[in-house]
């Protein structure tokens, strides 16, 4: 059976644990996604989501990753068409220090210049190997703008 709980900010969170494994895993959905992207600035909730794993609260890039990859945990986060996903695993005894992270990284993200140029160069990069790649691979990344137009769900998840 399943735990539901509505926190204060209307946040739904859907538990199923699993107690014969010592692993907490959660995955949290945050509306919006490239169809929430300003028309001319396309891949931003793409960006957005990659800075969540770049740092937050009082942790910068390197102390964040640290934190994880200390703790043996995951921690991930992408966007698709419709919402930002959040990841993360952990054992069940660190589940304080991951419900920490979780909380830092959607209530108070660095969002550093520096990781964001980065990471927007990378994407810029990616965007152009795509451009050269296989045609289903194209159609992949572009099939939705040429299914969908102007549409917001026309845009491409990565710019």
């Amino acid at each position: 059976a399943h735990e539901r709980l509505e926190l204060e900010n209307g946040t739904t969170l859907l538990l199923l644990p699993r107690r014969e494994v010592p692993l907490l895993a959660c995955q949290l959905l945050v509306r919006g996604g490239a169809r929430g992207d300003p028309p001319t600035l396309p891949g931003v909730a793409s960006l957005v989501a990659a800075l969540l794993e770049k740092g937050a609260g009082r942790r910068d890039a390197y102390g964040f990753a640290e934190a994880v990859e200390g703790a043996g945990g995951s921690f991930t986060a992408g966007a698709a068409a419709e919402a930002i996903t959040v990841r993360s695993q952990f054992m069940a005894r660190d589940q304080g220090l991951m419900l920490e992270l979780l909380a830092d990284a959607l209530r108070a993200p660095r969002l550093a210049p520096e990781e964001f140029a980065h990471l927007r160069d990378r994407q810029i990069e990616f965007i152009k190997a795509v451009k050269d790649s296989e045609p289903a691979e194209l159609l992949d990344a572009y099939g939705r703008a040429l299914l969908f137009g102007g549409h917001p769900y026309g845009r491409a998840v990565h710019g």
